[in-house]
């Protein structure tokens, strides 16, 4: 959906994630990505929504990240992109296999994403 106005554009992206040790097992898990934005400006967007991914092995287990994040375009092919992430919130922070090092209240953990992104081809906005 587009912006209009103070409503945000709004997408929403299915796949695959795969978790591979080095030297031992594999596991692949489907996710599922709801993101609003706000274009602001020719350069600016800034976005908002949650990742989720979903655990059925075991018992069922879903697994949130709500994030906040901003991208500056350079140009039409290249942007910068900085986020924030509260990977796990409903989960406690110990005993995890994941050594999450900044929780919040005792809950998951905050994690940053710094990207940098090329378009090849098709449309550019």
């Amino acid at each position: 959906l587009k912006q209009n106005g103070w409503v945000p554009t709004v997408g929403a992206s299915a796949g695959i994630m795969a978790l591979i040790q080095s030297g031992g097992s594999e596991a692949l898990f489907p996710q599922f990505d709801l993101v609003a934005s706000y274009r602001l400006g020719n350069h600016f967007t800034t976005y908002f929504g949650s990742q989720s991914m979903y655990q059925f092995r075991s018992a069922p287990t879903v697994v949130l990240a709500p994030f906040i994040g901003g991208e500056w375009r350079a140009s039409d092919r290249f942007s910068l992109d900085l986020e924030a992430k509260w990977y796990a919130p409903t989960e406690p922070t110990h005993p995890r296999n994941v050594n999450y090092s900044l929780p919040i209240g005792g809950k998951g953990a905050v994690g940053f994403v710094l990207g940098a992104n090329w378009t090849f081809g098709g449309n550019h906005e």
